[in-house]
């Protein structure tokens, strides 16, 4: 925390306060004051006075640019300046920041506190379901020739390849698919009913248990179609992938969607895909652990029918050629933010 006189700083030019080490740019505004650490996330660089121009503050040598008004990088809108907590006591300004080494720590702690409970729901969920699993193996192997898993390459967090295991759903003498649309006729009598009650995910769990995947977090995608994401969405590659997610609940009905496309592939990676990765990634930035246990709670209900969160409003677009990769089509995607109090419409559940 520090301190300071507001009429010992100057009206609309930036002033650097120090402290502990740890540097904050204070710029006295009309109404009071701004403030950020005064550290460029390329390279550590800080500010001095005759970096500002107008609202921008710009970082000489690696072309950053930051709006002062929102604290956020002109040029790649997913960096920013680290904002500073102000308050105003009289004639005296109040600073507030967290300290790096401590948010570290903390974010260090949040993750482990997640995986180990990753682990422990792992262990139980294997545990109680045994029997389970048992019965689902026979009626996969039973449904037609083949083996009782699906292991699939999918792309994990930072990139790297990991076997995702599922029970089989489809036919194994067809080609194998990436996208899987409604109605497919490789899907198994068995295979439909797995996947309406989300019985071939089970499986996964092992993931969970090896540390690929995590309980929340955005659902894997193959290889091919990672490869075809734009760059400003590839950020959810720095998210272990999960079981479950925010955008199963806004787009649950992707199979139907994707019915009657004559691609259902191009049309999922370059217009439902982007959605879908907005949606993640602002639950991402947002979560907590209460929201998390909200999320499972409505995934539990959306198996059930309930589809309050559906996003009935999106189309694809029917285009001739490829839409550029990160265009999403079919308008702007909805807001993912946790409301504790979402609608109460319901729709039966598609067969």
């Amino acid at each position: 925390m520090l301190e300071v006189k507001l009429g010992s700083l100057p009206l609309g030019k930036p002033h650097r306060l120090e402290k502990d080490g740890t540097g904050i740019v204070v710029i006295r505004t009309e109404g009071g004051a701004v403030a950020y650490v005064d550290v460029c996330p390329h390279a550590g660089w800080r500010l001095s006075e005759g970096e500002l121009l107008g609202n921008t503050l710009e970082c000489p040598g690696h072309g950053w640019r930051f709006d002062l008004a929102t604290g956020q990088c002109i040029d790649t809108p997913d960096r920013g300046l680290k904002p500073v907590r102000v308050r105003r006591r009289g004639d005296r300004l109040r600073f507030d920041w967290d300290d790096p080494a401590r948010s570290n720590e903390a974010a260090a702690g949040v993750s482990r506190a997640r995986r180990i409970l990753d682990v422990l729901v792992s262990l139980l969920a294997l545990a109680i379901c045994a029997p389970l699993l048992l019965v689902v193996a026979i009626l996969v192997k039973l449904s037609s020739p083949g083996p009782v898993l699906y292991v699939h390459k999918r792309v994990g967090r930072g990139g790297r390849p990991f076997s995702l295991r599922k029970f089989r759903t489809m036919r194994v003498d067809q080609a194998d698919p990436s996208v899987t649309a409604a109605g497919d006729p490789r899907i198994t009598p068995v295979g439909r009913f797995l996947r309406r009650w989300k019985l071939d995910e089970l499986p996964q769990f092992w993931n969970v248990l090896r540390g690929e995947m995590t309980i929340i977090g955005p659902r894997p995608e193959v290889e091919r179609i990672v490869g075809r994401v734009g760059a400003g969405q590839r950020e959810i590659l720095s998210r272990t992938p999960g079981l479950a997610s925010m955008a199963q609940l806004v787009y649950p009905h992707e199979a139907e969607i994707l019915r009657d496309h004559p691609d259902p592939e191009t049309a999922y990676t370059e217009q439902l895909l982007p959605r879908k990765i907005a949606v993640d990634l602002e639950y991402e930035r947002t979560r907590t652990f209460a929201s998390d246990l909200m999320l499972v709670g409505e995934l539990v209900l959306l198996v059930l029918g309930r589809r309050a969160r559906m996003d009935r409003s999106f189309r694809l677009v029917q285009v001739s050629g490829s839409r550029p990769p990160g265009d999403p089509g079919g308008g702007k995607p909805p807001s993912s933010q946790f409301d504790p109090s979402p609608s109460t419409e319901t729709t039966s559940p598609s067969s």
